[in-house]
């Protein structure tokens, strides 16, 4: 089986931003991190704006990922595979900071792979600087060390963020709306500083302007993070008891 400090490694050292560009070895993720089922949410228009020109591709990302953060709440499904790399699944929960006083707050269950092939879960909450951490085998969670420098358990909004600091040369021309009405970004980043090159790409709700998935392709591995459920008053992330 994994032992505890490979899963803490494998969580925390994932680092998905295009500026780096590294090989991710975060999670995946699969439905809810409380395996409660998710219901459709409906987004209250008057906090997303609409106004970018969906056929200019850095607006389009800039609005979208505002958007995400406008609505403070999500839930995310992360899947990572390829030929050089374990699989890994995560689920995930995010509540957004909205001021000083109310501090980020993510939970998220992390599944991964043990050499005899069993599946072992390492679940993480952090609050904003407090981290509490449940270690496969454990039934209760143990309070971690405070994160520093600004780390956070969030793998999505990090990478969002970075995306939407790109500059017009690293994105391509948005398609046209799918059947869904699904509109597709690529995104070309990194390769220029010694690392590998990373292509993303973004499917972004042509109605609401929203990133519903981020797919990624880095250092011999495929990653794909779904969100939804923006907005979701019922996601209440709290200290867990220790």
């Amino acid at each position: 089986m994994l032992g505890a400090t490979a899963l803490v490694l494998a969580l925390e050292g994932s680092d998905t931003s295009p500026e780096r560009a590294t090989q991710p070895a975060a999670p995946s993720p699969s439905r809810g991190t409380t395996g409660a089922p998710t219901t459709v949410v409906q987004v209250p228009s008057s906090l997303i704006s609409t106004s970018a020109d969906p056929e200019d591709a850095r607006a389009l990302v800039r609005e979208a990922v505002a958007n995400v953060r406008a609505l403070e709440r999500f839930r995310f499904e992360m899947d990572v595979r390829g030929p050089d790399v374990s699989s890994h699944r995560a689920t995930g929960e995010v509540d957004l900071s909205t001021g000083p006083g109310d501090p980020p707050r993510v939970r998220m269950v992390l599944y991964l792979q043990s050499p005899d092939g069993s599946t072992v879960t390492f679940e993480r909450v952090a609050i904003g600087q407090e981290t509490y951490a449940k270690l496969p085998g454990q039934d209760r969670f143990e309070v971690g060390e405070a994160a520093t420098g600004g780390a956070t358990a969030d793998p999505v909004t990090p990478l969002l963020d970075s995306l939407a600091k790109l500059g017009r040369e690293a994105l391509g021309t948005p398609s046209r709306p799918d059947a869904n009405g699904i509109r597709t970004v690529r995104v070309v980043a990194g390769g220029d500083g010694g690392g590998p090159e990373a292509v993303y790409v973004l499917r972004i709700d042509d109605e609401q302007h929203l990133v519903r998935e981020i797919r990624f392709t880095t250092g011999g591995a495929t990653s794909v993070i779904r969100l939804t459920d923006f907005g979701d008053p019922s996601i209440v992330i709290e200290a867990p008891h220790v």
